[in-house]
């Protein structure tokens, strides 16, 4: 269907596997070669000759690990997405690059 799944190793909890399955066949519906679990991220997309990667951010993990970790790997795009709007403010001050968005989950799947 256009979600390729690599060996998948489950990291973080229910509400972070349900979220990559969500936003995965979401951008899918939008036209996007998926794949989850690829190397570290937690998704990784293409279109249009630019590689995307999205990171589910339960509050949990270390989210400026995450963002960094997927600059190094060169992306064109990082979408950081976080499952609670409150803590979105939060992660937006700690990021210093236009490359990366942090977004409530809810708002970019109405995109």
């Amino acid at each position: 269907m256009g979600v390729e799944i690599k060996e998948v190793k489950k990291h973080g909890g229910n509400a972070h596997q349900f979220w990559i399955g969500e936003v995965a066949k979401f951008l899918v519906e939008k036209g996007y070669k998926t794949e989850v679990e690829n190397n570290g991220v937690d998704i990784v997309a293409c279109k249009d000759g630019k590689k995307f990667a999205f990171e589910i951010e339960t509050g949990k993990s270390d989210v400026v690990g995450n963002i960094n970790k997927c600059l190094l790997k060169g992306f064109d795009k990082i979408y950081s997405l976080v499952l609670e709007r409150e803590l979105v403010e939060k992660f937006q001050a700690k990021v210093h690059s236009e490359k990366v968005g942090v977004v409530y989950v809810k708002d970019f799947l109405k995109k």
